[in-house]
């Protein structure tokens, strides 16, 4: 991989969200993309896609794995620790995490390993078979305990061929070298930062001996905040920090913006749809469109 990976997450979060996800990618700002295999309006994305890249070359795509938003892929086979009784999700993050330590353990396990299967193959069947996989999620959930090990198991039972894994690793004492950017910080984003740092570096533990060489991750601490000020201002500190200690470094955006008229059943959470609809994506794609970072 490069030193520098530009990536966009939420491809066919919606219609209108992957529409501005693709004039990132025909201005070339984009090395990479994240690509949601469960929502309603995948097949419609998937044609937009296909549109696009028809005779273009395509940027890397990750499986964008979802367990929080949209249809469960398993509804039907009983997945019914995942899914309520529309076949929609009906987890959420910390519903996850706290199952990593239940007595249902194994069997939301077993369940996410089905779903976890499910959302990889219907995303590799419907772009091409065989291509090499990424591998992140929606709302960084992949690193949950429970979620993590079910991941690796059903990578190791079906021999996917597996690129890179996300590793949420975010940096801290670069963000508080800059004083005149503090007053932009939010709280809640230090510790998400915190909490998946530590969960990151049981992930890695989990996959030693692997080969995965895991990039460092810049867009949590700035989650809402990725504007091209903030963005210019940190990047050299950022990967400076990377390649001192080997590593490469994603820069994570969220420039597609979620319509009213494309909310529903897809998006319980209204938090997140408050986020999704947020002036701050338009500036997310600003950023992403003028930044001058490319190396």
């Amino acid at each position: 991989m490069k030193n520098v990976d530009f990536h966009a997450d939420d491809y066919a979060l919606s219609v209108h969200t992957s529409k501005d996800i693709l004039n990132c990618i025909r201005a070339g700002r984009l090395d990479s993309i994240s690509f949601l295999p469960n929502m309603s309006c995948f097949d419609r994305c998937l044609f937009l896609w296909k549109e696009e890249f028809r005779e273009n070359k395509p940027p890397a795509v990750s499986v964008h794995l979802n367990f929080v938003e949209g249809l469960c892929l398993t509804a039907s086979d009983g997945a019914d620790l995942l899914s309520d009784s529309k076949g929609y999700f009906k987890t959420s993050w910390k519903k996850l995490f706290l199952y990593s330590f239940s007595p249902q353990r194994e069997k939301i396990k077993s369940q996410l390993k089905a779903e976890i299967k499910a959302q990889i193959e219907r995303l590799q069947q419907a772009l091409s078979p065989g291509f090499t996989l990424r591998i992140d999620s929606h709302q960084h959930t992949h690193v949950i305990p429970v979620v993590f090990d079910a991941l690796v198991e059903v990578l190791h039972e079906n021999r996917y061929n597996v690129e890179y894994i996300r590793c949420c690793r975010d940096f801290i004492l670069p963000y508080f070298r800059q004083p005149s950017l503090l007053p932009g910080y939010r709280p809640l984003n230090m510790i998400k930062v915190l909490v998946l740092k530590l969960l990151s570096f049981r992930a890695a533990w989990r996959l030693r001996g692997t080969g995965f060489n895991g990039m460092y991750l810049c867009g949590v601490f700035l989650s809402g905040k990725m504007d091209l000020y903030r963005v210019e201002k940190l990047f050299p500190s950022l990967l400076k920090a990377a390649l001192k200690r080997g590593k490469s470094l994603e820069v994570l955006f969220h420039p597609g913006t979620l319509l009213e008229e494309e909310t529903g059943r897809d998006f319980p959470d209204p938090d997140a749809v408050s986020f999704y609809l947020s002036k701050n994506r338009k500036k997310e794609y600003d950023a992403v469109f003028r930044n001058h970072l490319k190396v």
